[in-house]
């Protein structure tokens, strides 16, 4: 019933690696598609049990990643070259309220995402204690997130009655979190395991400075820029040693905010995003179609 409601549209678009049935159905049916495929090293787990997923790879037309990392993992399982677009967003200056001039006083940290530990709140608290008084007392820390991890989620707490200049808040909704992301100096990224992450380039789009892991496309087009500093996932004294220096060196932080919009104009926006995947929407459908031989079904 899929494919014979599929043959109404040009080009069947697979959102996610549990697309994989719609690559299947699509590739027997003949109808030009493409797997947008944006998980990242969590899919390693799901290829090795499921075969048919690993199937669709050898399979499906075009595949396509937002970051080089995940091509990567995907790339041993498919003969065809698999594509990477970076993401991009809407401008979220369009929804979110104008900042008030920022008053003269603590820096201002944020660390926002679904409390677990891909997201690394654990790094954050494990940096907290190796930060000199000094910089502790000229800091604000934000840990915003819904508790997916109880026992993290009592550990941020626990980290609460310990540093006075550290708060937690559960979830909130998108226009809460970006006037959030806003009133930030810093936004800071610790995730394991990203393709993205979305939430630094909200920032980056915001004005407000990004201290990240290595791992996802804003790491892959701006390690070495200005914009942010960057360290390697899971190392609690690289990231003290990024929340120092923004303390410390207060033209360091005016430099990386005024140069965060530029950069997600020049790589992030929602338009360059669009005109990227429309071209590979009209490859997908000016290719030659190619029934399957029986043994990659």
């Amino acid at each position: 019933s899929f494919a014979q409601f599929a043959r109404e549209f040009d080009c069947v678009v697979a959102s996610t690696i549990f697309g994989a049935p719609i690559v299947h159905a699509a590739k027997a049916a003949g109808i030009p598609h493409i797997w947008w495929v944006h998980e990242g090293r969590v899919a390693e787990d799901y290829l090795g049990n499921d075969e048919k997923m690993r199937a669709a790879f050898r399979l499906a037309d075009l595949i396509v990643t937002p970051d080089t990392k995940s091509a990567q993992v995907y790339q041993p399982y498919s003969n065809r070259v698999i594509r990477v677009v970076n993401y991009g967003i809407l401008d979220p200056n369009d929804t979110v309220p104008p900042q008030e001039p920022r008053a003269e006083g603590k820096v201002k940290f944020l660390i926002l995402g679904t409390i677990e530990n891909r997201k690394g709140q654990q790094v954050l608290l494990h940096a907290l204690g190796l930060l000199p008084v000094d910089v502790l007392e000229q800091a604000q820390f934000q840990i915003v997130g819904r508790p997916h991890d109880l026992e993290l989620t009592a550990k941020i707490e626990a980290a609460v009655q310990e540093f006075p200049g550290l708060t937690y808040e559960g979830g909130m909704s998108q226009e809460e979190a970006l006037a959030r992301i806003r009133q930030a100096d810093v936004m800071i990224s610790a995730s394991r395991d990203e393709t993205g992450p979305l939430i630094l380039m909200e920032a980056l789009a915001l004005g407000t400075a990004i201290i990240s892991t290595t791992v996802g496309c804003v790491a892959e087009n701006l390690a070495g820029d200005g914009a942010g500093i960057f360290f390697p996932p899971g190392n609690e004294s690289a990231l003290a040693a990024a929340i120092t220096r923004f303390v410390r060196e207060p033209k360091l932080l005016a430099q990386s905010r005024a140069e965060a919009r530029p950069a997600y104009e020049k790589y992030f926006t929602f338009d360059r995003f669009g005109q990227d995947f429309s071209g590979l929407i009209e490859e997908a459908m000016g290719a030659p179609v190619a029934s399957p031989s029986a043994n990659e079904i």
